[in-house]
């Protein structure tokens, strides 16, 4: 099942989609989803994200203007680096400042997390 969470940028009112596990890069910062959580329709609606938002390296941004995904090779070079991390934490999209970015320039939240197919619960839970 593949969940995608889409995301707004502030500065420029940005939003593009994201899927888990799939970073993205976008000016001088690097989004890793790292989980995504919708609340089933018979529930008050609730989307929820676990995001780790660090700089980017300097052979990361390629441009300001437009969000991009990191190829393997990328990926692959910036293992195990020391990376400065900006924000790691969980977003709502009900409460967008209540866990927010700090950042003078960029301003990330969550505006809604879906997957391809629903999430059956298992059996026994109610």
């Amino acid at each position: 099942m593949s969940r995608k969470c889409t995301v707004r940028y502030g500065w420029r009112s940005t939003d593009f989609e994201m899927r888990v596990g799939e970073p993205k890069v976008y000016g001088s910062l690097r989004v890793d989803l790292e989980v995504c959580y919708q609340k089933p329709p018979e529930e008050p609606p609730e989307s929820a994200a676990f995001l780790r938002i660090t700089s980017a390296t300097s052979r990361q941004v390629q441009t300001m203007a437009v969000p991009r995904d990191l190829n393997e090779e990328e990926l692959l070079a910036t293992e195990g680096e020391d990376v400065d991390v900006r924000f790691s934490g969980w977003m709502f999209a009900s409460s967008p400042g209540l866990n927010a970015l700090e950042h003078p320039v960029y301003d990330i939240w969550v505006i809604h997390c879906s997957a391809q197919e629903p999430v059956t619960p298992p059996e026994g839970i109610e």
